[in-house]
């Protein structure tokens, strides 16, 4: 029982990890992204900068989902915790 009272503080700091790696991804990958149009010989359309953020909004949206799950696990279990205590 002992090891199951670590888990909430496990999934938060989980949690703060996942945030934290999904803003740098999302930043690195608009950088790069931006890098290469500047260095492209080439003239690029207007329509490359929209097309840009419809593929960054998914992956910002999917990383929301996905941190929503080790929240909604970490709330579920202070209030087990709580309810044990």
């Amino acid at each position: 029982m002992k090891l199951l009272s670590h888990w909430p503080e496990a999934t938060k700091h989980i949690t703060a990890f996942v945030i934290g790696w999904g803003l740098i991804s999302i930043l690195l990958g608009l950088f790069f992204a931006f890098d290469m149009m500047e260095g492209s010989k080439e003239i690029i359309p207007s329509s490359v900068i929209p097309f840009i953020f419809k593929i960054a909004t998914p992956t910002f949206l999917i990383g929301l989902f996905v941190l929503s799950i080790p929240l909604l696990i970490w709330v579920l279990l202070n209030k087990k915790n709580a309810l044990s205590k």
